[in-house]
């Protein structure tokens, strides 16, 4: 049986009940509504608390479906996972707060132990998983966490640069004199598909861009017939599934590029794992584009109550010219508008990618977040901030390296 690390008084909440010996009874209902526990990341322990996660998830102030059950056992099969720990928070026993926890590794980890929220390389969001109305309360006990550890810093990778999180963390920061640090800023496409999609087609491609996509297509049904369809059931997801990864690793082979599903086998456990038990649940969306009845482009995606997250695409390369993966994104769009089920689609994958950027026409930013644990840790990593300003603006050549992108979706 796993163990877990129970902390039913907050530091703070200690230090003012040894302070003010008249508040006890105060303080004492506060600790009771300030807890955390920490345990392993392990089977049992998703099991134990998976229906409170459930519901956790179903009114989750920024969804994230990488950090649900599913996704997190599915993580389990890679390497990275072995030392992952939960971080578990409540409220008055309430479960308000979840968030997978690992040990960091580069950057100033080289040098510094560094704890992280565990977003691994196929979880697109780091938002912690927090209940809609305790965004301030679970900013609060994460602070508490990071005072309880021995690292010197705390990272918070992949949180929405305008979203709630982040304002409730820095918000709590700013009331009790903390430091956070923004140490890394991207950003990525984004569809809002919301009204008419002819409207947002001309508005994101423009009357060019919209005639050469209609051009392709036309040439492409010179070949033969031209289909668009999405798997209906469990069953057929996962055997366009294996049709997807064949795909794929033809593509990536001649785009010499090895983040292909199939050359790592703990990549292609986790994807199987993550599909076969998302796919029952009518979240997980499989499409492809055929030319006699052949499939030359297979997309992935991954609805929550308001938001799809398009996670991998492949095309066949020999169908290249046409743009099969642009093709497919396209009848993908027009599917979710004619859906009306969800407000907007994530790319999932940070950097400039020219055929999403115009075909979805938005963008979002992602930061990453660092928390410094005390005023010396804060002032160093100020220090090295203002100097790594510094050398970059004095070298224009000198360009942020950006992250690899976990898919293939700019292949189109």
């Amino acid at each position: 049986m796993s163990s877990t690390t129970y902390h039913p008084l907050a530091p703070r909440l200690q230090d003012a009940a040894a302070k003010d010996l008249t508040g006890a009874n105060e303080a004492s209902s506060a600790a009771k509504a300030l807890d955390f526990e920490v345990a392993p990341l392990a089977a049992d322990i998703i099991a134990r608390l998976q229906s409170e996660w459930r519901a956790l998830a179903a009114q989750a102030v920024e969804p994230n479906p990488f950090f649900e059950p599913i996704a997190m056992r599915a993580a389990l099969r890679l390497p990275e996972a072995r030392d992952a720990s939960l971080l578990i928070v409540r409220r008055n026993g309430r479960l308000c707060g979840l968030a997978p926890l690992a040990k960091r590794t580069g950057g100033l980890s080289r040098w510094l132990s560094c704890d992280s929220i565990f977003q691994h390389r196929h979880a697109f969001l780091g938002a912690p998983m927090v209940s809609r109305g305790d965004e301030d309360h679970f900013a609060e006990t994460l602070f508490d966490f990071i005072d309880s550890r021995k690292a010197p810093l705390f990272f918070l990778p992949g949180l929405n640069e305008n979203g709630p999180l982040r304002a409730a963390i820095e918000r709590f920061a700013r009331a009790n004199n903390r430091d956070v640090f923004q140490s890394r800023r991207s950003s990525r496409a984004l569809a809002v598909v919301i009204g008419d999609f002819a409207g947002h087609l001309a508005d994101a491609l423009g009357p060019a861009g919209v005639k050469s996509l209609r051009a392709k297509r036309r040439r492409l049904e010179m070949l033969g017939p031209v289909a668009y369809e999405v798997a209906s059931d469990a069953r057929e997801i996962a055997y366009w599934f294996r049709d997807y990864a064949s795909l794929e690793a033809k593509g990536r082979a001649r785009n010499t590029n090895d983040d292909a599903i199939l050359n790592d086998p703990n990549d292609a456990a986790f994807w199987r794992s993550f599909i076969a038990e998302a796919a029952p649940t009518g979240r997980m969306r499989v499409a492809r584009l055929t030319v006699n009845k052949r499939p030359i482009a297979i997309s992935i995606d991954l609805d929550t109550e308001s938001s799809g997250f398009a996670l991998r695409i492949a095309e066949d390369p020999a169908y290249a010219l046409y743009s099969p993966g642009a093709l497919l994104e396209l009848d993908n769009l027009r599917a979710y508008f004619l859906d009306g089920k969800i407000d907007n689609i994530d790319a999932s994958a940070d950097g400039a990618r020219p055929a999403l950027d115009a075909l979805w026409g938005s963008r979002q930013t992602v930061v990453d977040l660092c928390v410094p644990k005390g005023a010396a840790v804060a002032g160093a990593l100020a220090r090295i901030c203002a100097l790594r300003t510094v050398l970059r603006r004095s070298d224009p050549a000198d360009k942020p390296a950006e992250k690899k992108d976990n898919s293939d979706r700019d292949s189109a």
